[in-house]
């Protein structure tokens, strides 16, 4: 994925990457995101907030990176498509694990 920049603060213990700040920006959007990682499992646990053109989109992602779960929070797509979303996610994060 193209990108202008990638911020975070992270802290790691006990195995797990924890961040509150973790920022993607790209010219299309910028997707925030809070929680942590299992070093050792690839287990996740973040709530993402995705913002685009169109508006803002909140969504909590579990599981793993090969096979993550995502649901999106219906209260807060903004003139968005809602099938499309759970597919855009997976794409993004499909594309920061490679």
């Amino acid at each position: 994925l193209d990108f202008q920049s990638i911020t975070a603060s992270y802290r790691t213990t006990d195995g797990r990457l924890t961040t509150q700040d973790f920022l993607y920006t790209s010219e299309r959007m910028k997707v925030a995101a809070a929680g942590e990682y299992g070093v050792a499992d690839g287990r996740m646990n973040f709530d993402l907030t995705m913002t685009h053109g169109r508006g803002e989109v909140k969504a909590k992602v579990t599981g793993t990176g090969d096979s993550p779960s995502i649901r999106v929070l219906p209260g807060t797509i903004l003139r968005t498509d809602p099938e499309k979303v759970p597919g855009r996610l997976k794409k993004f994060l499909e594309g920061l694990s490679k």
